[in-house]
Protein backbone atom coordinates (compact mmCIF):
# COMPACT_ATOMS: atom_id res chain seq x y z
CA UNK A 1 0.00 0.00 0.00
CA UNK A 2 1.21 3.68 -0.81
CA UNK A 3 2.85 6.11 2.16
CA UNK A 4 2.48 9.11 0.05
CA UNK A 5 2.18 11.38 3.50
CA UNK A 6 0.77 14.02 1.26
CA UNK A 7 -2.12 12.34 0.55
CA UNK A 8 -3.66 11.48 3.61
CA UNK A 9 -4.16 13.19 7.47
CA UNK A 10 -2.51 10.75 9.68
CA UNK A 11 -2.38 10.61 13.77
CA UNK A 12 -0.87 13.53 14.52
CA UNK A 13 -2.44 15.35 11.86
CA UNK A 14 -5.75 14.39 12.93
CA UNK A 15 -4.76 16.13 16.61
CA UNK A 16 -3.69 19.27 14.28
CA UNK A 17 -6.89 19.30 12.69
CA UNK A 18 -9.45 19.28 16.14
CA UNK A 19 -6.86 22.13 17.62
CA UNK A 20 -5.32 19.93 20.27
CA UNK A 21 -1.92 19.40 18.51
CA UNK A 22 0.86 20.92 20.94
CA UNK A 23 3.48 21.03 17.79
CA UNK A 24 1.56 22.10 15.05
CA UNK A 25 -1.59 24.33 13.55
CA UNK A 26 -4.02 23.12 10.91
CA UNK A 27 -1.88 25.88 9.19
CA UNK A 28 1.22 24.29 9.27
CA UNK A 29 -0.27 20.60 8.20
CA UNK A 30 -1.91 22.61 5.28
CA UNK A 31 1.51 24.03 4.25
CA UNK A 32 3.02 20.43 4.49
CA UNK A 33 0.55 18.55 3.36
CA UNK A 34 -0.03 20.87 -0.17
CA UNK A 35 4.05 20.96 -0.57
CA UNK A 36 4.40 24.20 0.90
CA UNK A 37 6.96 23.45 3.74
CA UNK A 38 9.20 20.11 4.25
CA UNK A 39 7.29 17.21 6.08
CA UNK A 40 8.32 17.09 9.80
CA UNK A 41 11.87 16.35 9.78
CA UNK A 42 12.95 13.65 12.46
CA UNK A 43 14.76 15.24 14.95
CA UNK A 44 16.85 14.02 18.28
CA UNK A 45 14.14 13.87 20.55
CA UNK A 46 12.10 12.13 18.25
CA UNK A 47 14.84 9.93 17.30
CA UNK A 48 15.92 9.10 20.41
CA UNK A 49 11.47 8.49 21.01
CA UNK A 50 11.94 5.75 18.18
CA UNK A 51 15.29 3.89 19.22
CA UNK A 52 13.14 3.73 22.92
CA UNK A 53 9.89 2.44 20.94
CA UNK A 54 10.57 -1.01 20.81
CA UNK A 55 11.91 -1.36 24.04
CA UNK A 56 8.29 0.17 25.42
CA UNK A 57 6.46 -2.21 23.49
CA UNK A 58 8.16 -4.70 24.88
CA UNK A 59 7.18 -3.67 28.07
CA UNK A 60 3.80 -3.54 26.90
CA UNK A 61 3.92 -7.19 26.04
CA UNK A 62 4.97 -7.76 29.56
CA UNK A 63 2.08 -6.29 30.89
CA UNK A 64 -0.32 -7.18 29.21
CA UNK A 65 0.79 -10.98 28.82
CA UNK A 66 0.63 -11.31 24.70
CA UNK A 67 3.35 -9.97 22.43
CA UNK A 68 3.00 -6.73 20.87
CA UNK A 69 2.58 -7.30 16.72
CA UNK A 70 4.47 -4.91 14.42
CA UNK A 71 2.50 -1.93 13.75
CA UNK A 72 1.09 -1.78 9.97
CA UNK A 73 0.80 1.05 7.72
CA UNK A 74 -2.97 1.29 7.53
CA UNK A 75 -5.27 3.35 5.41
CA UNK A 76 -9.08 4.30 4.85
CA UNK A 77 -10.67 2.42 1.80
CA UNK A 78 -12.74 5.83 0.95
CA UNK A 79 -11.51 8.83 3.16
CA UNK A 80 -8.10 10.41 2.99
CA UNK A 81 -7.09 9.23 6.19
CA UNK A 82 -4.23 6.97 7.11
CA UNK A 83 -1.40 6.62 9.54
CA UNK A 84 1.24 3.89 11.63
CA UNK A 85 0.61 2.01 14.19
CA UNK A 86 3.14 1.49 16.46
CA UNK A 87 1.83 -1.79 17.20
CA UNK A 88 -0.82 -4.23 17.74
CA UNK A 89 -1.81 -6.95 20.63
CA UNK A 90 -4.60 -9.87 20.86
CA UNK A 91 -7.11 -8.22 23.51
CA UNK A 92 -10.19 -9.92 24.01
CA UNK A 93 -10.41 -12.15 21.21
CA UNK A 94 -9.58 -9.27 18.54
CA UNK A 95 -6.58 -7.03 17.69
CA UNK A 96 -5.87 -3.74 19.64
CA UNK A 97 -4.15 -0.59 18.71
CA UNK A 98 -0.93 -0.17 20.45
CA UNK A 99 0.16 3.69 20.91
CA UNK A 100 4.07 3.87 22.51
CA UNK A 101 5.47 7.26 24.08
CA UNK A 102 8.38 8.38 25.31
CA UNK A 103 7.69 11.63 27.16
CA UNK A 104 9.36 13.92 29.79
CA UNK A 105 7.15 14.91 32.15
CA UNK A 106 4.32 13.20 33.51
CA UNK A 107 2.50 17.21 34.40
CA UNK A 108 -0.29 16.39 31.45
CA UNK A 109 -1.21 12.25 32.70
CA UNK A 110 -3.32 10.80 34.97
CA UNK A 111 -3.68 8.01 37.17
CA UNK A 112 -2.25 4.63 34.87
CA UNK A 113 -4.55 2.28 34.08
CA UNK A 114 -7.11 5.22 32.58
CA UNK A 115 -7.91 7.09 29.98
CA UNK A 116 -6.38 10.19 31.65
CA UNK A 117 -3.90 11.55 28.73
CA UNK A 118 -3.15 14.44 26.89
CA UNK A 119 -5.75 15.74 23.97
CA UNK A 120 -3.56 14.73 21.45
CA UNK A 121 -2.38 11.31 22.27
CA UNK A 122 -6.29 10.63 23.01
CA UNK A 123 -7.29 11.91 19.34
CA UNK A 124 -4.11 10.00 17.66
CA UNK A 125 -5.81 6.60 19.46
CA UNK A 126 -9.19 7.57 18.00
CA UNK A 127 -8.13 7.85 14.74
CA UNK A 128 -6.10 4.83 14.40
CA UNK A 129 -9.19 3.03 15.72
CA UNK A 130 -11.27 4.35 13.38
CA UNK A 131 -8.87 2.98 10.31
CA UNK A 132 -8.83 -0.67 12.13
CA UNK A 133 -11.74 -2.34 14.07
CA UNK A 134 -10.31 -1.82 17.13
CA UNK A 135 -12.57 -1.27 20.02
CA UNK A 136 -9.24 -0.40 22.70
CA UNK A 137 -5.70 1.25 22.42
CA UNK A 138 -3.09 0.52 24.62
CA UNK A 139 -1.12 3.29 25.42
CA UNK A 140 2.25 2.12 27.22
CA UNK A 141 4.66 5.30 28.31
CA UNK A 142 8.42 5.36 29.61
CA UNK A 143 8.47 8.42 31.48
CA UNK A 144 11.96 10.15 31.41
CA UNK A 145 13.62 6.76 30.46
CA UNK A 146 12.66 5.40 34.05
CA UNK A 147 9.29 4.63 34.81
CA UNK A 148 6.75 2.78 32.72
CA UNK A 149 3.33 3.26 32.70
CA UNK A 150 0.17 1.90 30.64
CA UNK A 151 -3.15 3.72 29.68
CA UNK A 152 -6.07 3.05 27.90
CA UNK A 153 -8.59 4.49 25.88
CA UNK A 154 -11.59 2.63 24.90
CA UNK A 155 -13.20 3.37 21.19
CA UNK A 156 -16.23 5.69 21.49
CA UNK A 157 -17.92 4.68 17.65
CA UNK A 158 -19.56 8.66 17.68
CA UNK A 159 -16.84 10.41 18.55
CA UNK A 160 -14.62 7.88 16.33
CA UNK A 161 -16.89 8.87 12.80
CA UNK A 162 -17.12 12.54 14.25
CA UNK A 163 -13.59 12.97 14.03
CA UNK A 164 -13.26 11.46 10.57
CA UNK A 165 -15.80 13.25 8.72
CA UNK A 166 -14.29 16.71 10.39
CA UNK A 167 -11.08 15.41 8.95
CA UNK A 168 -12.51 14.52 5.36
CA UNK A 169 -14.05 17.73 5.92
CA UNK A 170 -11.37 19.79 6.26
CA UNK A 171 -8.98 17.73 3.79
CA UNK A 172 -11.80 19.06 1.31
CA UNK A 173 -12.46 22.08 2.28
CA UNK A 174 -8.63 22.78 2.74
CA UNK A 175 -6.23 20.47 1.02
CA UNK A 176 -8.69 20.45 -2.50
CA UNK A 177 -9.46 23.57 -3.03
CA UNK A 178 -5.89 24.86 -1.85
CA UNK A 179 -7.08 27.48 0.22
CA UNK A 180 -5.40 27.74 3.66
CA UNK A 181 -7.54 27.31 7.04
CA UNK A 182 -7.97 30.79 9.31
CA UNK A 183 -4.77 31.35 10.62
CA UNK A 184 -5.36 31.23 14.57
CA UNK A 185 -1.61 32.22 16.01
CA UNK A 186 1.04 35.23 15.20
CA UNK A 187 3.38 32.10 13.83
CA UNK A 188 0.67 31.15 11.36
CA UNK A 189 0.24 34.61 10.29
CA UNK A 190 4.05 34.34 9.78
CA UNK A 191 3.87 31.62 7.85
CA UNK A 192 1.22 32.39 5.76
CA UNK A 193 2.49 35.87 5.12
CA UNK A 194 6.10 35.77 4.64
CA UNK A 195 6.33 39.34 2.82
CA UNK A 196 4.34 42.40 3.16
CA UNK A 197 2.79 44.30 0.28
CA UNK A 198 3.28 47.35 1.50
CA UNK A 199 -0.57 47.96 2.19
CA UNK A 200 -2.09 50.35 4.91
CA UNK A 201 -4.32 48.47 7.06
CA UNK A 202 -6.74 50.74 9.39
CA UNK A 203 -7.11 48.41 12.42
CA UNK A 204 -11.06 47.86 14.00
CA UNK A 205 -11.79 48.95 17.59
CA UNK A 206 -10.54 45.22 18.75
CA UNK A 207 -6.86 45.12 16.93
CA UNK A 208 -6.96 48.76 18.62
CA UNK A 209 -7.40 47.89 21.80
CA UNK A 210 -4.98 45.12 21.45
CA UNK A 211 -2.30 47.53 20.48
CA UNK A 212 -2.76 49.50 23.33
CA UNK A 213 -2.58 46.51 25.90
CA UNK A 214 0.32 45.24 23.99
CA UNK A 215 1.97 48.64 24.90
CA UNK A 216 0.92 48.48 28.26
CA UNK A 217 2.79 45.00 28.89
CA UNK A 218 5.79 45.87 26.57
CA UNK A 219 6.08 48.90 29.24
CA UNK A 220 5.34 46.66 32.41
CA UNK A 221 8.10 44.07 30.87
CA UNK A 222 10.55 46.57 30.36
CA UNK A 223 10.32 48.02 33.88
CA UNK A 224 10.76 44.74 35.37
CA UNK A 225 13.46 43.91 33.12
CA UNK A 226 15.06 46.93 34.33
CA UNK A 227 13.99 45.96 38.03
CA UNK A 228 15.51 42.55 37.46
CA UNK A 229 19.44 43.68 36.06
CA UNK A 230 19.48 45.87 39.15
CA UNK A 231 19.00 43.74 41.45
CA UNK A 232 21.35 41.27 39.25
CA UNK A 233 23.65 44.12 39.47
CA UNK A 234 23.65 44.64 42.96
CA UNK A 235 23.89 40.65 44.26
CA UNK A 236 26.67 40.61 42.19
CA UNK A 237 28.42 43.34 43.67
CA UNK A 238 28.33 41.92 47.14
CA UNK A 239 29.60 38.50 46.09
CA UNK A 240 32.76 40.09 44.27
CA UNK A 241 34.95 36.87 43.20
CA UNK A 242 32.82 34.62 45.49
CA UNK A 243 31.06 31.90 43.63
CA UNK A 244 28.19 30.96 45.72
CA UNK A 245 25.96 32.89 48.03
CA UNK A 246 23.93 31.44 50.61
CA UNK A 247 21.05 32.82 52.93
CA UNK A 248 20.45 30.55 56.27
CA UNK A 249 23.01 28.43 55.42
CA UNK A 250 21.03 27.56 51.63
CA UNK A 251 22.55 28.22 48.62
CA UNK A 252 20.28 31.54 47.37
CA UNK A 253 22.37 31.34 43.84
CA UNK A 254 25.37 31.27 42.28
CA UNK A 255 28.43 32.86 39.79
CA UNK A 256 30.66 31.15 38.46
CA UNK A 257 32.81 30.73 35.49
CA UNK A 258 31.40 28.12 32.48
CA UNK A 259 33.33 25.95 30.20
CA UNK A 260 35.12 27.52 27.77
CA UNK A 261 33.47 27.15 24.16
CA UNK A 262 34.51 27.55 20.99
CA UNK A 263 32.47 30.18 19.04
CA UNK A 264 33.13 30.76 15.11
CA UNK A 265 34.03 33.96 14.55
CA UNK A 266 32.21 35.20 11.25
CA UNK A 267 33.55 38.63 11.54
CA UNK A 268 37.33 37.71 11.63
CA UNK A 269 36.90 35.10 8.66
CA UNK A 270 34.73 37.61 6.14
CA UNK A 271 38.16 39.90 7.02
CA UNK A 272 40.55 36.96 6.14
CA UNK A 273 38.83 35.40 3.18
CA UNK A 274 36.06 37.73 1.85
CA UNK A 275 35.31 35.46 -1.44
CA UNK A 276 35.14 32.07 0.29
CA UNK A 277 32.63 34.05 2.68
CA UNK A 278 30.69 35.33 0.35
CA UNK A 279 30.30 31.91 -1.41
CA UNK A 280 28.32 30.51 1.93
CA UNK A 281 26.32 34.01 2.55
CA UNK A 282 22.40 33.45 1.38
CA UNK A 283 19.64 36.04 1.31
CA UNK A 284 17.22 35.27 4.26
CA UNK A 285 13.87 37.00 4.11
CA UNK A 286 12.00 37.88 6.98
CA UNK A 287 9.14 40.26 8.67
CA UNK A 288 10.08 42.21 11.44
CA UNK A 289 7.50 43.22 13.72
CA UNK A 290 7.79 46.88 15.23
CA UNK A 291 5.27 48.53 17.91
CA UNK A 292 5.47 52.34 17.88
CA UNK A 293 5.35 54.47 20.98
CA UNK A 294 2.28 56.40 21.17
CA UNK A 295 2.54 59.93 20.02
Amino acid sequence: MSDDRRSYVGGPGAAAILGVSPWQTPVALWLQLTGRAPLLEVNDAMRSGQRLERAVLDYAGDELGAPILPGPFVRDPTLPLGGHLDGQVQYDGRLAVVEAKTVRSKAAWGEPGTADVPAHVAAQCLHYMGLTEARVAWIPVLFSGLEFAMYRVDRDDTLVETMRELCARWWRDYVVTDTPPPPTTGTDASLLFPRDTGRVVIASDPVAADVATLRDVRYSLGSLEAQRDELESRIKLAMGDGATLTINGEIACTWKGTKPSLRFDSGAFKAAQPETYSQFCRPVESRRFLLKDQK
